[in-house]
């Protein structure tokens, strides 16, 4: 098995609800199981809309030694998870490819925790899902300036956040899309953009070859 999906959405009828003791056993479970090879085959968790909250994180972060575990995809959307999550699961997020934080209620504070991790050169995310929490232009601006010469991240989704709320700072992402050679998807839908925003990423389109 190398997938673990115990994920629900809105419209579920019949819902997962895991919570935080569900959530842990599974992360215990993945930690002392054996392979033939020595080591966890998998690979994607989905703990989507399961009711978890921060005094969880400390257990994912420990699913982070490259040389027995293969978590290469969390998923925690939906979660309540704070804005410390990004802080407490630093351990793991180098080690990921997808990382999905959608509505965990991050912060700008959690955007600076990110800004940080990604100074590792190490960092393997390549699809990173931060939409529906409460990140603003600062938060917004403190990322893609670390994003604009990081060449793994290919899909980065920003949407529902009200991150054009300052509009000058803002604009500093014309020079992010002129820059940055990785990105081919970027979601900055329900953003509260207006039409200077508007201009702002057109001219930064002009440059970019991948969007």
């Amino acid at each position: 098995m190398t997938s673990i999906d115990f994920g629900n959405c809105e419209l579920n009828t019949n819902k997962n609800k895991l919570r935080n003791i569900g959530a842990v056993s599974l992360v215990h479970g993945i930690l002392e199981s054996k392979h033939g090879q020595g080591y966890s085959l998998i690979s994607e968790i989905n703990l989507s809309y399961n009711y978890l909250t921060q005094e969880c994180l400390p257990y994912f972060a420990k699913l982070c030694d490259p040389s027995f575990i293969q978590v290469k995809n969390l998923n925690l959307s939906f979660n309540a998870l704070g804005s410390d999550a990004i802080k407490i699961l630093e351990p793991i997020i180098p080690n990921l490819t997808v990382l999905n934080l959608n509505g965990c209620k991050l912060n700008n504070s959690s955007m600076s925790h990110l800004a940080d991790i990604f100074n590792n050169e190490r960092v393997l995310l390549e699809e990173l899902y931060l939409n529906n929490n409460n990140i603003t232009t600062d938060g917004f601006y403190r990322l893609i300036v670390q994003l604009k010469t990081h060449n793994r991240v290919r899909h980065l989704n920003f949407s529902h956040n009200d991150i054009a709320s300052d509009i000058t700072t803002f604009s500093t992402v014309q020079k992010f899309l002129c820059v940055n050679s990785a990105l081919e998807y970027l979601d900055i839908s329900h953003c509260n953009l207006n039409e200077k925003a508007g201009e702002a990423i057109g001219k930064g389109l002009r440059g970019n070859r991948n969007l």
